[in-house]
């Protein structure tokens, strides 16, 4: 079961993209390829200027999704 989820929206509103990870150091490499590629898209015009958000969540004891915060126990 993973422990992390990626969670990006493209464009505030729209639907989000989210991806489940069975490790801290997995999440953070999905959450930056998916910032990275989404820069990529816009500086070559290939995507509008959205407002977009992401963030990585950490599931709780009572497998409730909330946000990552670095100074978390992992």
């Amino acid at each position: 079961m993973a422990n992390y989820k990626v969670v990006f929206n493209p464009n505030m509103g729209g639907q989000q993209f989210e991806k489940e990870c069975p490790a801290l150091d997995i999440a953070k490499a999905v959450f930056d390829a998916v910032a990275d590629y989404t820069l990529f898209l816009h500086d070559n015009g290939l995507m509008p200027d959205y407002s977009n958000w992401g963030q990585i969540l950490i599931e709780d004891d009572d497998g409730d999704w909330i946000g990552y915060e670095e100074d978390d126990d992992e």
